[in-house]
């Protein structure tokens, strides 16, 4: 292909390239608008296109799969160039036994079957760096999902205790009116004020955590931490109601971890195979091609040769070698079981998470939030007549406060526990219901 028949190619690309937001140029951010949402689907897309860490693990694949063609190649041949049976002392080529010049070419050619067994290894350890991407981005798309869900408690924890501020103010202005017209104490006026001063500096440290969380978020993005990070959005999460065994064997079978865990077991065995046939020596074919000096002229000469290694030093290489293959084979079967073993361990916790913060968000959403809410509008109500104290009005206010926030913190669990499971698993989880979340 010529260059005209690449300049076409070219303008598109650059195009392209102009209509690029600035935010997919690296280490430059979009701007950033108050008002806008983010979505978790977003931020996921977000993060596979930006992420050093998904650029570094599809490296390694591609250096991994440039490996395999050449393990299975033949080793570079060998020119010589020389001269011989030169007179001593003064190097002269007049004698008749003397070659000037002598040019040689060597190739070696492995034992049958090494080759082979070495791209073999090569394409298994392709295969496991590809599978170590997928895995690469399930890990990223899990701490994403975390870090997404600690932004969204910070911010909703945020938006309660903004709002529990304003119901303690206004609860502060009736006990100021009260204790002005004689019906209530002066008591009360300064446990409200305590209180509001008390849920300003809680709005203070949220304000702090949200810029930490924003921070984390922007890192796994490759923002900048100062950038002013959009407002998270609630997603919708799936309800899991199944079984442990139902799910354990797609784990198994499924989870990227796991396969290229396999992989390098078979790289492993591979090699063991390939130990034991290091001990055969291998060939190398060599032809020569020399100029004799006679009375006559210029004499034309040729030969042939055939040589192999010898290993003589097979107890400290090639012996040793065979240990180092079986142990590298026992540590990666090994590797294997282990990480298993982990994936079902995760597994059982997340599902155990998944039902403790499940069932509790709802205990939350159907009894405790309503009866709290009704509670602190009873006592408001209870306190303006005078049929309550203060501090039962305070008391409410605060429980309110604290359940509406670990509420949230459950909705963040919750959505972080589907994120592990989907990683476990290797696929979104599909549910035909909903998490209900109307706070």
């Amino acid at each position: 292909m010529n260059l005209t028949s690449l300049t076409p190619t070219i303008l598109a690309l650059a195009l392209c390239a102009s209509a690029v937001s600035p935010g997919a140029l690296a280490g430059q951010e979009p701007a950033s608008d108050s008002e806008v949402r983010w979505s978790l689907s977003q931020v996921h897309a977000l993060a596979f296109e930006r992420s050093p860490r998904l650029a570094a693990a599809r490296s390694r694949a591609m250096a991994a799969q440039a490996r395999i063609p050449q393990a299975g190649a033949l080793p570079d041949p060998q020119l010589q160039i020389g001269v011989s049976n030169l007179e001593l002392p003064g190097l002269s080529a007049t004698m008749p036994a003397s070659m000037a010049p002598a040019i040689g070419l060597m190739q070696g050619f492995p034992f049958p079957g090494k080759r082979g067994l070495r791209e073999e290894v090569a394409g298994f350890m392709a295969q496991s760096a590809a599978l170590a991407v997928e895995e690469a981005e399930w890990r990223l798309r899990t701490d994403v999902s975390r870090a997404y869900f600690d932004l969204l408690k910070a911010d909703r924890e945020l938006e309660v205790q903004r709002s529990a501020e304003a119901l303690l103010r206004d609860a502060l202005l009736i006990a100021e009116a009260l204790y002005a017209s004689g019906g209530g104490g002066q008591t009360d006026v300064l446990r409200a004020s305590v209180a509001v001063a008390r849920i300003e500096g809680e709005v203070h440290r949220l304000e702090a955590s949200r810029k930490i969380a924003a921070a984390q978020l922007n890192a796994l993005l490759d923002y900048s931490p100062a950038w002013p990070t959009p407002t998270p959005t609630v997603p919708s999460l799936p309800v899991v109601e199944v079984p442990l065994d139902s799910l354990r064997l797609q784990a198994l079978v499924d989870r990227p971890l796991l396969q290229a865990a396999s992989r390098r077991v078979a790289a492993a065995d591979a090699s063991v195979e390939l130990a034991d046939r290091d001990i055969w020596p291998d060939i190398r074919v060599g032809v020569q091609y020399a100029q004799r000096p006679t009375d006559e002229g210029q004499k034309h000469m040729g030969g042939a040769s055939v040589g192999v290694n010898l290993p003589v030093f097979a107890g400290s290489k090639q012996n040793r070698a065979r240990d180092e293959a079986a142990a590298e084979l026992l540590e990666a079967r090994s590797l294997l079981a282990d990480l298993t073993a982990m994936v079902e361990g995760d597994l059982a916790r997340i599902l155990a998470d998944l039902e403790r913060s499940r069932s509790l968000l709802e205990l939350y959403q159907r009894e405790i939030l309503p009866q709290a809410r009704a509670t602190v509008e009873s006592a408001l109500s209870s306190y303006r007549s005078g049929s309550v104290d203060f501090l039962t009005l305070l008391d409410a206010e605060v429980a309110l406060v604290r359940f509406e926030a670990e509420a949230v913190g459950l909705l963040s669990e919750y959505g972080t526990a589907v994120a592990e499971l989907e990683a476990t698993l290797a696929r979104p989880f599909d549910s035909p219901q909903t998490l209900e979340w109307d706070q």
